[in-house]
């Protein structure tokens, strides 16, 4: 479901899953008093400064639809695309230690507008994955291209 609507109803902010942000700020708190107990001051220290990065993180990532746009952020960076400069989607697996995240990217129709990428850690409706899925698909794009090359 669309988290926020605001300041307009066409705009919709998709925000980082309800329990991942709750496991953040767990290991925020938790961290460092377990940390100081089997490890001394010097890991809980390093225990709360991660923990705080990841919070952050967390808590500042969001990708937004509004009008004719869509916009990525993340804690160091924020990046947008207009509808009409979006050329399709891709979607892949991005390994991780403990197995592999579902992930896309929405690629720009021009090499020097930003590619978003961004993973299943956001909490989507129906509504974007509807828009999402109306984007052309570049992976099978490129499948038939490789199924049937052009004759030269």
């Amino acid at each position: 479901m669309c988290a926020v609507r605001w300041p307009s109803p066409n705009v919709c902010i998709y925000r980082v899953k309800r329990s991942t942000r709750v496991n953040a700020v767990l290991f925020l708190v938790l961290g460092p008093v377990v940390a100081s107990i089997s490890h001394g001051i010097s890991g809980a220290a390093f225990l709360l400064l991660f923990g705080a990065y990841v919070a952050a993180s967390v808590f500042r990532t969001a990708l937004t639809l509004a009008g004719e746009t869509i916009e990525l952020r993340t804690l160091f960076a924020r990046k947008a695309l207009r509808f009409d400069n979006i050329l399709g989607r891709r979607e892949y697996v991005a390994a991780t230690k403990y197995g592999g995240r579902l992930s896309w990217k929405i690629v720009p129709n021009e090499n020097r507008l930003p590619t978003l990428k961004f993973d299943s850690n956001l909490e989507f409706d129906g509504e974007f994955r509807e828009w999402f899925e109306s984007l052309p698909d570049l992976d099978a794009i490129d499948k038939l291209k490789l199924k049937y090359p052009e004759v030269s």
